[in-house]
């Protein structure tokens, strides 16, 4: 594994109302390949919750996010495919339906660098949510 910036951006777009909700945030976390795959590992420090640690897998046309901790997610996507996951918070469980429109990485692990862009069709306990888009772009090195 490699050290590496995270910049992070999200952008859900609300299909109730078509309201947009973003969030920006740098993480310091680790990126590698293994067996083909692009693997990615940062903690996050929510407020009131604490600290949860996330990992995404990327494989060709498929990804696995997962996170670890207050808030516990597994979601399986597939590039032009529904996939069902499951999301837990100190609130309760929930189950989620994804369908992923996009899915791009790339990792240079010489520079090293690279870039994530996962953009999917989010439901919740089968109410449709919104459209989220999900930017991780990587730097080498911990500056």
């Amino acid at each position: 594994m490699q050290d590496v910036m995270i910049h992070f951006q999200s952008r859900m777009i609300y299909k109730e109302d078509q309201s947009v909700e973003e969030q920006k945030a740098t993480f310091q976390g680790q990126a590698a390949i293994k067996n083909g795959s692009l693997f990615l590992r940062y903690q996050e420090v929510m407020e009131e919750l604490g600290e949860v640690s996330h990992t995404i897998k990327i494989m060709g046309d498929q990804a696995t996010i997962l996170r670890q901790g207050p808030i516990t997610m597994r979601q399986p996507l597939e590039q032009g495919a529904r996939t069902e996951g499951t999301y837990r918070s100190p609130y309760g469980r929930m189950a989620t339906t994804t369908k992923t429109n996009v899915l791009r990485s790339s990792w240079n692990p010489e520079i090293p660098s690279g870039s994530i862009y996962i953009e999917y069709e989010l439901a919740m306990q089968g109410q449709e949510v919104g459209l989220c888009q999900l930017t991780y772009n990587l730097t080498g090195g911990l500056s």
